[in-house]
């Protein structure tokens, strides 16, 4: 959720940048709000996130850096959720993992929207005119 806000906060120029990623910010605080509704039942155990994404100024390869990061955030999350899935079918909790499909669903979204976004900035911003 901080993630797509500090990219939306980097980058105010491009319009479809705030939008997405106000967009997609709510949603993964949704899914937070999901998983801490579940945390008495299954325990929590935080090893830490990833702390790439930072204050940046504006610019094109900077964006580019800035997506990158949330895409690779994203496809860990993939992850994650793939394991936690197989701990709530053995655990036969139904609520879990209907929690987790709908994160999945709204994270398959965000991924293929970071992947379009990635091949339009890619140009602008690592190309050099000769």
């Amino acid at each position: 959720m901080r993630a797509f806000e500090q990219v939306r906060s980097n980058h105010p120029d491009p319009p479809d940048i705030h939008g997405e990623c106000t967009l997609f910010a709510a949603s993964s605080k949704e899914a937070a709000v999901a998983l801490e509704r579940l945390k008495p039942r299954c325990g929590e155990q935080s090893e830490g996130q990833p702390k790439r994404l930072d204050k940046r100024r504006s610019s094109s390869f900077n964006l580019v850096r800035d997506l990158h990061d949330l895409w690779l955030r994203d496809n860990e999350s993939v992850i994650l959720i793939s394991i936690l899935l197989q701990a709530a079918q053995a655990l036969r909790d139904h609520e879990f993992e209907l929690v987790l499909i709908g994160i999945e669903e709204k994270n398959a979204r965000q991924r293929s929207w970071l992947m379009s976004r990635l091949k339009q900035a890619a140009p602008r911003a690592l190309v050099v005119p000769i």
